[in-house]
């Protein structure tokens, strides 16, 4: 609950003031009803718990003046008619309230009750999810710097299009390689059937991926460069693979502004079918 705030002086009703009614708040009020919440930018008071909790079940009958302020404060204490309380004692002996303040009692006093206990677990749960995710990412990290290393040197990935996860080529051998002196590598590869779809991103279509998306990011870093620097000139000529399939090469010609020197880079490769200009 809140610390109480006392003035030595509250805003007076001048209206009520003149019928000789309760004409402002009262810090001896607290005493009796120490739930109840005075606010001096809105001259209102509040209920604290009803505030707070004030959806769920008993509250359906409940004054909303608690919940969004009262200023009105004639009868506040006093009786309101024969064998009727004033305001605060209604509102604080209400079903509303009592229902309100269950609510805040259960809330501030269950460290043993059984939803804590589920919170608990389900942090813990939370916990290895976010390890997994960790280890995940450490995994996707290996693969894609065997990746890299493979394509920067012109060394194929694998060698048949195989769509089992361990097929033939560099990357399975060097990934197999690494896992021998990688615990986390290890772990991965070792429990592949605990995980949906036995998932390890070593698949062919996983790799093409991996290639995809390094080939972006240069091809991103190759821009970022021509537009820095002042002129570029580009480069396009066809020529047949070992398949006798005609493919489009276009490179980027330019001088880097950082260390100006001329660099020239291969940013798109295409298969194509018209040689006419």
């Amino acid at each position: 609950m809140s610390t109480k705030l006392k003035l030595s002086a509250y805003p007076k009703n001048i209206d009520l003031a003149k019928k000789g009614k309760q004409c402002s708040f009262s810090p001896v009020w607290y005493k009796d009803y120490p739930y109840l919440e005075y606010s001096i930018s809105k001259d209102k008071v509040y209920c604290y718990v009803c505030s707070l909790f004030r959806r769920g079940l008993g509250r359906e009958k409940g004054d909303p003046a608690w919940i969004t302020g009262i200023d009105d404060w004639s009868k506040m204490k006093g009786s309101r008619g024969k064998n009727k309380m004033g305001k605060l004692e209604t509102h604080f002996s209400s079903a509303a309230h009592s229902s309100a303040l269950h609510d805040y009692l259960y809330f501030i006093c269950n460290e043993k009750h059984v939803d804590k206990l589920l919170t608990k677990h389900e942090r813990e749960r939370m916990v290895e999810l976010e390890n997994k995710r960790v280890q995940n990412r450490k995994v996707v990290e290996i693969l894609f710097d065997v990746v890299l290393v493979l394509t920067r040197n012109g060394l194929a990935l694998r060698g048949s299009e195989s769509s089992d996860d361990y097929g033939d080529g560099n990357f399975c051998d060097i990934v197999q390689l690494i896992s021998r002196h990688n615990p986390v590598m290890k772990a991965w590869l070792a429990n592949r059937s605990s995980r949906k779809y036995h998932t390890t991103y070593m698949s062919p279509r996983s790799q093409n991926e991996f290639i995809t998306l390094l080939g972006e990011e240069i091809r991103q870093k190759i821009s970022s460069k021509v537009k820095r620097s002042e002129y570029c000139s580009v480069m396009a000529d066809t020529t047949p693979d070992v398949s006798h399939v005609d493919e489009l090469s276009v490179a980027a010609r330019f001088v880097d502004v950082d260390t100006l020197k001329p660099e020239e880079h291969l940013v798109y490769v295409k298969e194509t079918y018209d040689k006419t200009g």
